[in-house]
């Protein structure tokens, strides 16, 4: 429950600041960029100074109804102010971002994950705090960022405030919020209908299903974007190519997200088997079309681009309010049709629906030179060679891997957790076996990656050269060798 009240807080705080923050520091009708920056600062202070206030007032009743008892007043007051201060630390963080400034926010992450890492362990093993040690050591490595990401924004733009800016922000950014919020009620939707069609036990699986799809999203989607987002609005109001390098971005883009989805898709299957009891299991189907949902929506990210640009919020809100509403209706239809899968499903058509729509419509705003050929291509030998993996014969294939040839046991033996992991290795180890064979099947993508982005091309004269440098050096130094021992 405190993960959801944050997600919420996510969506509003997040675009009625941030969201404006990269839309307006590169308007050209805007004379000094910098008083943007340091106008959401400000905004942002006022909201951290308000809510915080709000939660340390009523944190005993905010506690009371998202866990049922007051004990955990100041769990979840910590846990909320984290949220907050996280989220002014990201207007420092895109200001850095939005200046080609990215060793620097990855330095200041870096420095976050190690004093965060640090103070679980004195907080959690060392003073053994439990959950209050968690939120602390949040709370605590959110400000340290905070404070870093905002000095640096301080330095360079200032403490300037414009109220112009800040109603333009508002204009732009506010009716985002309702298309958000009724997408994220809807994604919502699917879990209490689950839980009240079949029970916290197929909830459980479900929700076993919806944690892999994230972890893609965290590796390659969201770290793109951060940087991405930015860049492209300062390419549309600058360059007159911008169409075409946000086109040639996008093939690029989704010939390495293509590459990334099918391993995640042949192999997720294996792990759910190879790492979760066998209650779990019925848990693959839906992680594979959350996976797919995640695929079509980073390419939605990619063509939703000219509500942004023009300045289009409202539209594109009331398109995505409109199909969450519908799809709340047809989650009902699906999931008691197709059960437990439907959830997935119903969220897959929801998301294809609102690409096709917002392409159609953005593409209208603004013209991105689509390569439709190169994609449609790629999906085809995704989709290829993900039903590849379900022939008999490379079923057969590694069930013979799996009886010819037994994984070697894990040494210390002595303990517990090593006793478990070899007992688990020799009765699941047809996973494994699995899991490398799918891997090499996804790997026949990469030629077809060489083919369709040509910086690639320069990979192999690289590695050439490499190679032929080192065997040459190799040889002198066998030559100057072989003098030495003559003398």
């Amino acid at each position: 429950m405190l993960e959801a009240s944050g997600d919420i807080l996510i969506i509003f705080i997040w675009n009625t600041i941030i969201n404006a923050l990269s839309r307006f520091y590169f308007d050209k009708l805007i004379k000094n960029n910098k008083l943007v920056v340091s106008t959401a600062l400000w905004v942002s202070w006022g909201v951290l100074l308000v809510l915080t206030l709000v939660i340390l007032m009523f944190g005993g009743h905010v506690s009371k109804i998202l866990t049922g008892s007051t004990d955990f007043r100041w769990v979840c007051t910590l846990s909320f102010i984290s949220v907050f201060i996280k989220i002014t630390s990201q207007v420092g963080g895109t200001y850095l971002l939005m200046t080609h400034r990215s060793i620097t926010y990855s330095t200041v992450g870096i420095l976050q994950m190690i004093l965060g890492i640090s103070l679980n362990i004195i907080l959690i093993i060392v003073l053994r705090m439990g959950l209050i040690g968690v939120v602390i050591t949040s709370a605590i490595s959110a400000f340290v960022s905070s404070i870093i990401f905002n000095s640096i924004a301080i330095k360079n733009c200032g403490l300037g405030f414009d109220r112009i800016i800040l109603k333009k922000m508002m204009v732009y950014s506010l009716p985002l919020i309702p298309g958000d919020i009724v997408s994220y009620l809807s994604r919502q939707a699917e879990r209490f209908m689950i839980r009240y069609i079949g029970g916290l036990s197929l909830l459980g699986i479900l929700e076993m299903g919806y944690k892999w799809a994230p972890l893609m999203v965290f590796l390659i989607v969201e770290p793109f974007f951060r940087f991405w987002d930015p860049k492209r609005l300062n390419l549309a109001e600058n360059d007159p190519n911008a169409g075409r390098i946000l086109g040639d971005i996008l093939i690029k883009f989704a010939t390495i997200l293509f590459f990334v989805t099918l391993l995640f898709a042949n192999n997720i299957g294996a792990v759910i088997h190879l790492l979760t009891p066998s209650e779990f299991w019925k848990a693959t189907n839906i992680a594979t079309i959350e996976i797919l949902s995640a695929a079509i929506n980073a390419i939605f990210f990619h063509l939703n681009f000219g509500f942004y640009f023009k300045k289009k919020t409202g539209q594109y809100s009331l398109i995505i309010t409109i199909i969450s509403a519908v799809k709340i209706g047809l989650s009902f239809i699906i999931i008691k049709t197709w059960g437990i899968n439907g959830a997935a499903v119903s969220a897959c058509v929801a998301i294809t629906i609102q690409l096709i729509v917002c392409t159609i419509i953005g593409q209208r705003l603004f013209k991105i030179w689509i390569e439709y050929r190169k994609l449609i291509f790629l999906v085809l030998v995704v989709i290829s060679l993900y039903f590849l993996t379900f022939l008999p014969l490379v079923q057969n294939f590694i069930s013979l891997l799996a009886n010819s040839f037994s994984l070697p046991t894990l040494p210390f033996q002595n303990n517990k957790y090593m006793l478990k992991m070899t007992d688990l290795i020799a009765t699941r180890q047809i996973y494994i076996w699995q899991m490398v064979v799918n891997t090499i099947i996804a790997m026949v993508y990469l030629p077809f990656a060489y083919i369709i982005i040509p910086e690639t091309r320069a990979i192999v004269p690289l590695i050439k050269n490499i190679f032929v440098r080192k065997m040459t050096t190799t040889s002198t130094t066998n030559e100057q060798c072989n003098s030495n021992d003559e003398s």
